[in-house]
């Protein structure tokens, strides 16, 4: 049967936890990765293996949301998380993941390293600031949009390390997370960037490489929600 948890509790392989409606939890593990599990939760240790230079931690989100900050190195290790429709995988990255009846709601807040979600039908690479969603195991990823501002306000309200990840220009290029700056551990990559077509990387956050989304001049695309990127009076 089901236990009161308390600080200090050491858990293993196959141990669940489960909040209630008015009640969080907060698991450290030793690669110094932090999950917080929001209320109305139901969590499965999977998998804790590996060494302490690659370490493998592997959590399954059958219910609820978890916050996820790993900021050491991971080596050649990983820290997943599986869902019913899919697997989210972090490496020096902030992410969360929501399953609200099977709809997987995944966001990534900030990364240094991978952030990804996928399934047998595809994969989908998120950079900072950004979200996406899955459908179910049988259908590929949505594709990465900007952060709403319901996530955003979550994450502020549940992690106190998420202010200073949002407002601070880490790289000091002139753009913060919030701001748009899909990497800010990179001077070069911001909103406004050049973006050379071809090389691989989305300079300027707009969610493609090398292409201006921004159809209608209005400063928006619809990768950051521009619901009409014909009519420049709409954004």
């Amino acid at each position: 049967g089901w236990e009161v948890a308390s600080v200090g509790n050491v858990l293993i392989v196959g141990n669940q936890i489960r909040t209630g409606g008015d009640s969080t939890a907060t698991l450290h593990f030793t690669e110094g990765a932090i999950t917080r599990v929001a209320p109305a939760s139901l969590v499965t240790i999977s998998e804790i293996g590996g060494d302490s230079t690659n370490p493998i931690t592997r959590l399954t989100l059958a219910l609820g949301k978890v916050f996820v900050i790993l900021t050491g190195s991971a080596g050649e290790g990983s820290f997943e998380v599986d869902t019913p429709a899919g697997v989210a995988s972090v490496r020096g990255s902030a992410i969360s993941i929501q399953n609200i009846a099977g709809l997987i709601i995944i966001t990534c807040l900030e990364t240094s390293g991978i952030c990804t979600i996928g399934n047998g039908a595809g994969a989908t690479l998120l950079q900072s600031f950004q979200q996406a969603l899955l459908f179910g195991l049988d259908l590929p990823p949505g594709d990465a949009t900007q952060m709403d501002d319901s996530e955003l306000n979550d994450w502020l309200a549940n992690n106190p390390e998420a202010q200073i990840i949002v407002l601070t220009d880490e790289d000091q290029d002139g753009f913060t997370i919030q701001q748009g700056d899909c990497n800010d551990k990179d001077a070069s990559v911001n909103p406004g960037a050049d973006d050379p077509e071809g090389d691989g990387v989305d300079q300027n956050c707009d969610g493609q490489d090398g292409v201006n989304q921004d159809q209608d001049g209005d400063g928006f695309t619809p990768f950051q929600r521009d619901c009409n990127d014909s009519d420049p009076a709409i954004h």
